[in-house]
């Protein structure tokens, strides 16, 4: 229960899906979203929230929102219509998502069943958002998080500087960069062995 980054005590937390996220301080606060929103870029989700914040992905949101009781495929071959867009359920994750392709949450309310489907499957039962639909699969594909991704790895690639201790040097071991520490001989064993 305390901050991520410091230890410090404190109650804020910045969420990727329900109870899953970094706790963090005040101080804190830009870093745990920076952080965040680039592990959903590396795991291929996009919360509710951003969704619909985003000025493309929100327009085709919004209009699947809108629709109630929309039909969905279901694995027997057949359309069920009653199904809506699932944009706030306590129990089940509702992040956009991307296993071979783009998906987002739906719910059944009458059958109360949940499950995520593609978003293309939106072309065959409405056409007229098939421009609204590419648009927005476009902009999820080439990443809505990136700027946040891209700036983690920055972070990730720059090289750690050390204070300087005696006794200290660096090496190349294995092709990489090491520190060790050199123990200092004592002055007998000089003594016994002049150069």
């Amino acid at each position: 229960m305390t901050c991520f980054y410091c230890g410090a005590p404190d109650t804020h937390f910045q969420e990727t899906e329900r109870l899953f996220g970094l706790k963090h301080c005040a101080m804190h606060k830009a870093a745990a979203i920076r952080d965040c929103k680039a592990y959903l870029h590396t795991s291929k989700a996009v919360t509710m929230k951003d969704a619909f914040a985003h000025p493309i992905v929100g327009q085709l949101m919004t209009l699947v929102k809108e629709l109630v009781g929309f039909p969905v495929l279901r694995s027997s071959g057949v359309y069920q219509d009653g199904w809506t867009l699932n944009t706030n359920h306590f129990a089940y994750n509702t992040n956009l998502v991307c296993t071979d392709e783009w998906m987002i949450p739906v719910i059944n309310l009458k059958e109360d069943t949940i499950k995520h489907i593609p978003i293309s499957s939106f072309k065959m039962t409405h056409p007229e958002f098939t421009e609204t639909i590419d648009a927005a699969v476009f902009c999820l594909i080439d990443g809505i998080y990136t700027r946040e991704y891209e700036e983690v790895q920055s972070l990730l690639e720059m090289p750690e500087e050390y204070p300087e201790i005696s006794g200290i040097e660096t090496i190349e071991f294995q092709g990489g960069t090491a520190r060790i520490f050199v123990i200092p001989q004592a002055k007998e064993e000089e003594e016994e062995n002049p150069s």
